[in-house]
Parts: C-alpha cells; structure tokens; sequence
C-alpha cells in the first residue's frame, strides 16, 4: 500500500505493529524467561552490575513507575525498530522491500524476541552508520559510545570510522592473509576483554547448521560486491553502497576467522549480526540495479522465497525457538 499509494503512513504503521508484536509477548522467546528472572532479581537488589548501565537504566525506570516485563521489553523493541526503519528509509530506494527482508528472514526480526540488548546496540551502530555517510563524525562517535552501553560486543563497532573507505583487491587481500596468520593473536585477545562472557559456549558445536542457508547467506555477501563493481576502480560507487558493502568484507572475514577458531556457527553470526543486517537494504539495492526484464520474474519470485522461509521457520522451528504458540500479556 505505501509503494502503491506513495504514503508512507503505511510504512510508519508497519514500524508500529512490529514494536507492538515483540513488545507485548509473554513466555516468547528462547530467552524470555531468563530475561525475566534477571529483570525481577534486579528490581530487588540482586545483579546489580550483571546488565551495561543503558539496560540498567531502562529496568529501573521500569521499577520506578512500576511498569512490568511489557514495558521493558516494549522499550528495546521500539529503540530496534526505530533504528532499524530509519536506517532504510535514509538508503530511499525499496524500503518496504527491505523491511519485508528484515520481518522475514529469521537471523533478524525473529532474532530480536531473544537478543534484544544486543539488537539495541545494532539500533544504535545503524544511527552511527547514517552519520558517518553524513559526516557527522561527533555524533557518529556517540551512538557507537550508546551501543557499548547497551552491550560490550559493540567494541567491534570500533571499525565503523572507517566503513566509507573504499579498498582495493590487494589491501583486502593482505587485511584477509594477516586475519588468517594472527586468528590465533585475535582470541587471546579477546578473552582478555570483557566480552568473552558472551562467548562461554562458543566452541561447542551442538546445532545443525542448514548448508542451504548458509550457503544463500554466503552468496548475499560475495554478489553484491561483485556486481555493484566494487573492486572496479572505474566505477563510481555512493558512499552509502560503499559503506555497507564494507560491511559485507566484514561479515565474510568474521565467518572465516571463525572457521578457522572452530567457534560454534552460533556464537559466530551473534558477532556477525552487527555486520549482516546491511543486507536489508543491500539485496533491494542488487535487485534496482537488474534488467527490467528480469525484474519481472525475479522480483515475485523473491518475495515469494521470503515468505517460505518465514512460514517455514514458524512452523517448523517454532515450537524449537519458542516462538508459537504467540501468547501476549494480558493487560
């Protein structure tokens, strides 16, 4: 309806309900309960240092005015969306497409229902991210400063300054073989930062991994940079494209950093969250820049796939990943 009527009420209101649906859920939600739990110990005294001071600050507002578990997680759902739809708006091509990508695709809306610190710490790279192709470095600065607060993996938000470079073959090259020779230096590294509390598990490969997805997944990193001419330095490329396709580089170098650590598949796309959810607006992007011929038959044919997957997650996984039955807090 807003492609079709040019009003983007029907945007806004799609921004809405999303809130809403994560917001209001009760027992939804792999994480649900711990969070709940966590939540209740802290409004009486206990792990008080457990959370980064921005999650302390929404729980106790929420003790305060008295407000429950809706609240609280109402407040995360709606610093995500926010940031998630004005992050594709400002990219101005496709964005119901791109919002479409994000409810559907289980690696993002699906996964807000559980990591919803870390999903508010990706709201805020993505304000930064705006910022940075806007130039205003300060605040840039800022929101990457807001996203440690909400979780300590945003210390690899550290390389966000330098997303709007453009690289060449050799320099990506020689970033990939030095990756490769101190993965080892990498790990040391990160177990000495307060981080590697998230990583507890990472390197108990317990969970099938589907090869068909991973390998889709695979292919929405490497097209793009291909076909968009990256590595072409005939080709003029926005500096928004440049960006996120930067963060394509990353996503792929994290994936193999992790392969050669062994770390858990899991463990490895919660760090690659920061650096995928760029594909919202860069897969739209890839299919504006098809043959309108093509457009034709892969555009339907696409949306489609969306929507299998999708309904396949839920019903499916759903049950697995607590999301059905959906149940809501009654008022």
């Amino acid at each position: 309806m807003s492609r079709v009527l040019r009003l983007d009420v029907f945007y806004y209101l799609a921004c809405l309900f999303l809130v809403i649906f994560s917001g209001i859920r009760e027992n939804v939600g792999v994480d649900y309960s711990s969070y709940s739990n966590l939540f209740y110990e802290i409004r009486y005294g206990g792990e008080q240092d457990v959370f980064e001071p921005f999650n302390m600050a929404i729980i106790n507002l929420a003790h305060i005015i008295g407000a429950g578990n809706m609240f609280i997680f109402s407040v995360y759902s709606l610093i995500t969306i926010v940031g998630v739809f004005n992050f594709v708006k400002s990219f101005g091509v496709s964005k119901e497409i791109a919002v479409f990508i994000f409810m559907t695709v289980s690696i993002f809306y699906l996964s807000t229902f559980n990591l919803v610190r870390q999903w508010a710490a990706i709201s805020m790279m993505l304000f930064a991210i705006n910022n940075l192709i806007e130039r205003r470095y300060y605040r840039m600065l800022i929101f990457i400063f807001s996203a440690c607060m909400f979780h300590l993996s945003a210390l690899v938000l550290f390389v966000i300054p330098f997303l709007s470079n453009r690289l060449s073959k050799s320099v990506v090259i020689a970033i990939v073989i030095a990756s490769v020779v101190f993965s080892g230096v990498f790990l040391l590294v990160i177990e000495q930062l307060p981080y590697v509390r998230y990583l507890s598990d990472s390197f108990r490969s317990d969970r099938a991994v589907s090869s068909m997805l991973l390998t889709i997944y695979i292919l929405s990193l490497f097209l793009p940079i291909f076909y968009f001419g990256y590595f072409n330095n005939e080709k003029k490329i926005p500096c928004r494209e440049v960006v996120v396709l930067n963060m394509n580089l990353i996503s792929i170098l994290i994936l193999l950093i992790s392969a050669i650590l062994q770390i858990d598949f899991q463990a490895a796309m919660r760090v690659n969250l920061y650096f995928s959810i760029q594909l919202i607006v860069v897969l739209p992007l890839l299919l504006l820049k098809l043959d309108r011929s093509l457009k034709i038959i892969i555009y339907p044919a696409f949306l489609l796939s969306l929507g299998v997957v999708f309904f396949y997650t839920i019903i499916f996984k759903g049950g697995e990943y607590m999301l059905t039955p959906f149940k809501y807090i009654s008022m």
